[in-house]
């Protein structure tokens, strides 16, 4: 689902996910999200005066302006409720990224090689745990 806001009288474009959950019956339940992003990158640099003063300058009049490569994540999760009186416990199993895909998270200056770098997102997670509900 996209969306947008108007900025300074510039339209700037925003992207919300939603995680969506199934429900089997006695307190089994399964998630799954799925989320393709291309954000807003909120640090660019200027190249030129970057490279010449051999640190990061920022390009503050270009903010929210681009967006970062577009990539993919799927995510999955299996939880089992136990319910008491007034609380309750909750085992999950999640993976983050089962697909194991690399984006593009942001950019940073590199000042050992006086170049732009990209950050990446984070790889594939499996989660296990316990939650407990009062």
């Amino acid at each position: 689902m996209f969306s947008e806001t108007m900025d300074e009288a510039t339209y700037r474009y925003f992207f919300y996910n939603h995680e969506q959950l199934v429900s089997t019956g006695k307190g089994w339940s399964r998630g799954v999200e799925f989320m393709i992003q291309k954000k807003l990158t909120n640090k660019l640099y200027g190249l030129a005066a970057s490279m010449n003063l051999g640190r990061g300058v920022l390009d503050v009049n270009n903010t929210n302006s681009q967006r970062l490569p577009g990539y993919n994540y799927l995510s999955l999760r299996i939880d089992r409720r136990f319910h008491f009186k007034r609380s309750a416990l909750i085992m999950f199993a999640s993976v983050w990224n089962v697909f194991n895909n690399k984006g593009v998270d942001g950019y940073t200056w590199l000042e050992a090689s006086n170049s732009l770098g990209e950050g990446e997102g984070f790889p594939r997670i499996p989660i296990i745990g316990l939650e407990f509900e009062f």
